[in-house]
């Protein structure tokens, strides 16, 4: 029977993990069992970590007390060279895959607004083209009236003759107009199929750049790029940027009261109601669980707005029942993405009270 815990039995063989035959208790085999011959005698004291590291050891622990000295160096055996060695490669693999994943993101974006860009010089250049022909449509016109005019004017056979002569060259000058026009006509028809070809690409490279694998579009990393090359290019070009947030309405409820798989069919069903919507290359990304944002290029936010409610309509035609709210948010001078975002985010707060019954 063991004697209450005191000083004196702090102190007993029952300490003494390392000793066979402990008071009270009938020795072990593994207690009992000396070194091998191949293990040659043992030179450990008993109790230290080496003669108890692999066997099962008995301890009375002592509150106020440190553990002993064996169970701090058991506890904090550390990892053998070569698993560290394999989790060091693993940890740089991961760091690499991320590393290369923002590369191939980023050159996509660049290649994008690249794309953009050429899209609209050839825009530019086909409305160039068009404002020559129809310059060169109207020296032709009036070539053909100046023929007129001066063939009319001619009494006199002599005088006939000249008029002859001069209204040949003008109506030659004023067909060679006419084709010129025509070519450059031609011209800006082509770089318009250009442009289209260009907006096409660049969409491409933003769809596959990086999406999120329930809805999509744009995973948050990827288009926090998408959504600054859009502001870059509205302050390049001049033209007014605004940015949009919606929040789906009451999720939550959806998941508990149907399932989560409800709840994901909804979040599917609302950016396919956005991009249904939206420009082929205006710019949505899933910004949190229930969030999505996008970006709406030369909008006022009118038609900001305007927008967001045929987006609403399109998403109650596909599930009737379902609200988004929305907040808008004009790009100004002063704005980076984050303060943008801010103010929009503001603005769907304000919606979200004001849909409250």
């Amino acid at each position: 029977m063991r004697s209450p815990r005191g000083d004196d039995d702090r102190g007993s063989a029952r300490r003494d993990t390392g000793a066979p035959g402990r008071e009270g208790e009938p020795a072990r085999d593994s207690d009992l069992a000396g070194p091998t011959e191949a293990e040659g005698p043992r030179g450990d004291a008993a109790g230290s970590p080496a003669a108890s590291a692999g066997r099962a050891t008995e301890v009375d622990l002592v509150p106020g007390e440190p553990l002993p000295r064996h169970l701090h160096t058991v506890a904090v055996t550390p990892m053998s060279g070569a698993a560290q060695a394999v989790s060091d490669n693993g940890d740089r693999e991961q760091e690499s895959t991320a590393e290369s994943r923002s590369r191939t993101t980023a050159l996509r974006f660049a290649a994008a607004a690249r794309r953009d860009e050429l899209a609209e010089i050839r825009d530019r250049a086909a409305a160039a083209r068009d404002e020559i022909a129809d310059a060169r449509d109207t020296r032709a016109a009036v070539g053909d009236m100046t023929c007129e005019a001066r063939a009319e004017g001619a009494h006199e056979a002599a005088a006939v003759d000249d008029v002859v002569a001069v209204v040949g060259k003008l109506t030659a000058s004023g067909a060679s107009n006419r084709r010129q026009s025509a070519l450059e006509r031609v011209s800006a028809a082509n770089d318009r199929d250009a442009s289209g070809d260009d907006r096409s690409h660049a969409a491409d490279d933003r769809r596959y750049s990086g999406l999120d694998e329930l809805t999509g579009v744009f995973r948050r990393g990827t288009g926090e790029l998408a959504l600054t090359a859009e502001i870059d290019r509205a302050r390049r070009s001049g033209s007014s940027l605004v940015i949009a947030i919606i929040d789906i309405d009451e999720l939550k409820a959806l998941n508990d009261n149907h399932g989560h798989a409800a709840g994901d069919a909804l979040l599917r069903d609302v950016p396919t109601a956005i991009t249904s919507t939206l420009r082929s290359y205006d710019v949505t990304v899933r910004w949190g669980g229930d969030e999505f944002v996008y970006a709406l290029s030369e909008a006022s936010l009118e038609e900001a707005s305007s927008r967001a409610a045929e987006i609403e309509a399109a998403l109650k035609a596909r599930r009737p029942g379902a609200s988004i709210s929305t907040g808008l948010a004009r790009l100004e001078d002063d704005d980076t993405l984050e303060s943008l975002i801010a103010r929009a985010d503001t603005a769907l707060r304000s919606a979200k009270v004001a849909r409250k019954p």
